[in-house]
């Protein structure tokens, strides 16, 4: 996405688009043909497997293994010489292993379905925007590229998009820098350099930032 090495009109006439009209019907479908819909993609989770494998590669877990198989070895030549030997020690540090994987897999289960939970709350979310010079309400995911999005105060933004007008506008961007404080933005800033930051570009709006202030 380069729109915000562009000024606003470029980027219009680029995606053949119209400030004040908006997109046709036809434009609309051919767009949605083009770009697909305004909806994560759907990509097959790992397996179990996979997650466990995963949990047990971890650095701390390799170390629990190593310190597992070295009491195992120290207790086991005792047993075998006619010394102490301590296997309920052993045994200790393998349920805390198992403990550690379990806990990893079921968590990274369970911000799987968060995830799948937000987009699905998302489709259900109506977007203002402007087709043939009338304002329309359609659903968060029948937004396509070329559109122009209405937003209002306490609104979510719902695609990456290139601020066309803009006046005292301010976003809140806590989702992606982290910082609790609004960040203006300016639709006239154009970058020349491609490297600038996502959170740099304050000519630009990202998917599912708050917006607060005034815009034209």
């Amino acid at each position: 996405m380069s729109a915000f090495t562009e000024c606003a009109e470029a980027t219009l006439e680029r995606l053949g688009s119209d400030k004040a009209v908006g997109l046709s019907g036809v434009q609309v479908v051919d767009s949605r043909k083009l770009y697909g819909v305004n909806v994560f993609s759907k990509v097959k989770g790992p397996s179990l497997f996979c997650r466990v494998f995963s949990g047990v590669k971890e650095p701390m877990i390799v170390l629990l293994f190593v310190a597992a198989f070295v009491t195992l070895g120290v207790n086991l030549a005792r047993y075998f010489s006619g010394g102490m030997a301590d296997f309920l020690e052993c045994g200790g540090i393998f349920v805390a292993i198992l403990l550690s994987v379990i806990i990893t897999v079921v968590m990274e289960g369970r911000s799987v379905k968060a995830f799948e939970a937000l987009n699905k709350l998302s489709e259900e979310v109506f977007v203002k925007v402007i087709r043939e010079g009338c304002v329309q309400l359609v659903l968060h995911r029948d937004v396509v590229v070329g559109d122009i999005v209405c937003v209002e105060t306490g609104d979510r933004v719902p695609a990456d998009g290139r601020l066309l007008e803009s006046f005292l506008l301010c976003s809140d961007e806590s989702v992606l820098t982290g910082e609790s404080v609004a960040v203006s933005k300016d639709a006239n800033v154009v970058f020349d350099n491609v490297e600038v930051s996502l959170a740099e570009r304050v000519n630009m709006f990202v998917l599912w930032m708050f917006y607060y202030g005034w815009s034209g």
